[in-house]
């Protein structure tokens, strides 16, 4: 393989470590581990005994500069027949210090950031490039004062933004520890200003409860929507599975026959906190998944999108169109705290809310919890009867 850095970057971590060798010189090659490290290695046989030296980690130690030393490395057995030695680089100038542009760069590269939900992503992505980077991104990070990111934080509440002010303040907060635990070489200087809390103090969370005539004249709202966007909203007022689970759920997650009758299973991948969920399905579910199914063709999904591939997962504009209908704000969101209520006010117990909803529940923080695969099955039985009492209550409306 020749190697560039765009073959480099492309190189993935497997079960144990590998090395591929550069096409053009051939003693030259990279070294990567279970864990992702990159590391240059240039490989020599001097007196029956195969050697290897390290060059030095990717990406701190550039191809280019690997490559000089391999060949210096070269010389030195070829010419000199003796074993190469690699002075440690100068220590780094001004212009090679890790700038916030940087660090930001290297965590959206980071399986930390891989591995995170979409929604993340995008909004960590969007911060990035509109909030952190205009203004903050040539900076070195140990140049940067505790005043500095205090003003930063402030322009951003005088605009008139300061919501985005405090997410801002957060995301950066988080790319700046993650670099500290991840990027130790760098020398990473502590992040300015720990234990400040929120720029703005006056963010508050809005209410989330649709009272029981905003429900009314949601389930009347929804009868405008498109068929399969109809089925998603109702999906999540049934079953209060979250956006993303409900968008991504696959024909092979629903389970129509067991002992334990109905469920569908929420991959730990697919859940907001990683935690698998196994949600039971009543009548109602079951009726409205056979509707998706009937119309989601070869797709592998329940309820593609377009050209069957995974639907939506912003809701911005089918949330718009029946916020309008019913004349108050509504979000996804909003209907898990809705029907959370509901139950409450039912007199289910409120550790059975919490299963519904898929939040750790007191147990699964201890030692044994960590091992015990039968806590996606706590409450079984009792989140079915919850959900069977809710879609009961539903009918009164």
């Amino acid at each position: 393989m020749k190697l560039t850095d765009a073959t480099i970057k492309a190189l993935k971590p497997r079960g144990e470590r590998y090395d591929v060798y550069d096409d053009d010189l051939k003693c030259f090659g990279v070294r990567v581990t279970p864990s992702g490290t990159k590391t240059f290695t240039f490989f020599y046989r001097l007196g029956g005994h195969k050697k290897r030296l390290s060059l030095g980690e990717y990406p701190s130690v550039t191809l280019a500069d690997a490559r000089g030393k391999a060949h210096v490395a070269r010389g030195t057995v070829k010419g000199e027949r003796r074993h190469p030695q690699i002075t440690p680089d100068p220590a780094p100038r001004s212009e090679d210090r890790l700038t916030v542009q940087g660090l930001c760069q290297r965590y959206l590269a980071s399986d930390r950031f891989k591995g995170a939900r979409e929604a993340t992503r995008h909004q960590f992505t969007g911060i990035i490039r509109t909030e952190i980077q205009p203004a903050l991104g040539g900076r070195e990070l140990s140049a940067i004062a505790p005043a500095d990111l205090a003003d930063w934080a402030q322009s951003i509440i005088d605009r008139g933004a300061p919501v985005t002010a405090n997410q801002s303040f957060k995301i950066l907060r988080l790319i700046w520890n993650w670099g500290r635990k991840r990027l130790v070489r760098d020398g990473i200087p502590p992040f300015p200003l720990t234990g400040f809390g929120r720029p703005w103090d006056g963010e508050r969370p809005r209410k989330r409860h649709l009272s029981a005539e905003l429900i009314k004249k949601f389930l009347e709202a929804i009868d405008e929507e498109p068929r399969m966007t109809a089925v998603w909203w109702l999906l999540m007022l049934l079953n209060l599975t979250r956006k993303t689970e409900t968008c991504l759920l696959e024909k092979g997650e629903i389970i129509w026959k067991s002992q334990r009758g109905a469920y569908l299973i929420v991959p730990a991948e697919k859940s907001k906190n990683h935690q698998p969920l196994f949600q039971p399905l009543t009548d109602y579910s079951k009726l409205l998944l056979r509707l998706a199914l009937k119309h989601s063709g070869d797709s592998s999904w329940v309820m593609p999108g377009k050209k069957n591939k995974a639907r939506f997962q912003r809701t911005g504009v089918p949330g718009s169109r029946v916020s309008k209908r019913i004349g108050a704000q509504v979000s996804p969101h909003d209907l898990r705290h809705t029907v959370a209520r509901m139950l409450a006010e039912l007199d289910v117990e409120p550790h059975v809310i919490d299963a519904l909803q898929n939040h750790r529940l007191p147990r699964s923080t201890d030692v044994t919890g960590t091992y015990n695969d039968a806590l996606v099955w706590a409450y079984f039985e009792q989140k079915r009867q919850a959900l069977q009492l809710w879609h009961e209550h539903l009918d009164t409306y």
